[in-house]
Parts: C-alpha cells; sequence; structure tokens
C-alpha cells in the first residue's frame, strides 16, 4: 500500500511539473510571437499594393504565428484537464457572457440558438476558457467569416455544435482538434465524460460536443 501511493504521489508532481512547464512556456513564448505578428503587419502596411508576393508572405507569416499562439493555448488547457472537477454548468449563461465579450471588445456577435435551461456536466472552472478556444480557433485559426453559431439540442446527452464557413483546408484544421494524439478540446470532452468530432462540409467547419446533462 506504501508504494502504491507513494507511486500515485509521484506521478501527481510529476504532472503538475509538466503543467507548470507548459504553462511557462506558452507565457514566455507569447510576447515574441505578438512582436512576430506585429513585424507581419508592419510590412504589410508600409509594403502597400506595390509588393503582393511580399504580402503574400506577411500574410503567412501572421497566420503561423496565429496557429502557434493557438497551439500553445490549447496544449496548457490540456494539461489543466488533469486535474478538472466536472459539476453542473449552465450553457446559456457561459455563451451569453462569451457573445457579450466579444460585442464589447471586437464588434462581434455569436449566433445562438437554444433554449435557456441548457444544463451540462462537464468540468465547471474550464467551460468557459474551452469555449473561448472553440471560438478562437474558428476565427484566428480557421479564419471564420461571420457569424459563428452555436448551436444546444438537450435530448438524453447535450449536442454542442460550433460551426462556422472557413478559409482553411480540412487537412489543414482538422487534425489540429480531433486527432489521435488528443488536445485540448478531446481532453475536455474525456473528462466530462462526454465524446467530441470535427468535421467539415464544403467550407464550413463544425465541431460538436456530446456532453452529459447536468441538473
Amino acid at each position: 500500500m506504501k508504494n502504491i501511493t507513494e507511486s500515485a504521489k509521484a506521478e501527481a508532481a510529476d504532472t503538475e511539473g509538466q503543467a507548470r512547464l507548459i504553462r511557462r512556456l506558452a507565457h514566455d513564448l507569447r510576447q515574441p510571437l505578438s512582436s512576430i505578428e506585429c513585424i507581419g503587419y508592419y510590412l504589410d502596411m508600409v509594403l502597400g499594393d506595390g509588393e503582393p508576393e511580399l504580402q503574400r508572405q506577411c500574410e503567412t507569416l501572421r497566420r503561423m504565428v496565429q496557429q502557434a499562439h493557438w497551439m500553445l493555448e490549447d496544449a496548457a488547457l490540456a494539461v489543466s484537464m488533469q486535474s478538472a472537477e466536472c459539476g453542473p454548468v449552465s450553457l446559456p449563461a457561459v455563451l451569453n457572457k462569451l457573445d457579450a465579450e466579444l460585442a464589447q471588445h471586437e464588434q462581434r456577435s455569436l449566433e445562438l440558438h437554444m433554449s435557456e435551461d441548457v444544463i451540462v456536466t462537464a468540468p465547471a472552472m474550464e467551460m468557459a476558457s474551452v469555449c473561448g478556444h472553440v471560438v478562437s480557433f474558428l476565427r484566428n485559426v480557421a479564419h471564420a467569416e461571420d457569424p459563428i453559431r452555436v448551436t444546444a439540442v438537450a435530448g438524453d446527452d447535450v449536442r454542442v455544435e460550433f460551426s462556422a464557413e472557413v478559409a482553411g483546408e480540412p487537412d489543414e484544421l482538422l487534425p489540429m482538434v480531433d486527432s489521435a494524439d488528443g488536445g485540448a478540446l478531446r481532453a475536455f470532452a474525456a473528462a466530462a465524460r462526454g465524446q467530441m468530432v470535427a468535421g467539415m462540409d464544403g467550407r464550413r467547419l463544425t465541431l460538436t460536443f456530446w456532453l452529459p446533462r447536468g441538473e
């Protein structure tokens, strides 16, 4: 029994050490990535319309930086799921708050389709971060057109869909959010004892979560 307890403590300490490392890397890399992104915007502005090939390269640089930002956040969020605790979460409260924040800070909004009493059982502390993370992927990585549509349908489970028309290609986008290697979104669904699937139909990218109903 003592060996089992010591092994569990060592594993927990190792997991926490990995979490701290990933959080520190994500924090330390944000500034240089933001600087590179700003340089890309500056070069694009200075070049004007006279250098189309260089403008395309600047756009590629900005997209790569945005992907790197998102992947760092994804790694940090995935690690946080290892200690996540599930509880009842009001989906309308989370999504309405996210919609209000987008409207206030970016003059953008979500297209929400759900009843006012949809409760899910999911990692309660991480729910808002995960919803924001999905929207960030659609906007900053997949370059979605407005509006991003969010639909919640309650049955035996609650099906939550985030979808939008996007500019990226399936073989580039889908592995980032729905791969065998996991990631934050799969980790969230697993922590909730639910499922997550991503797919594309034409240019419409849809991320679907099936989450247990809460009370």
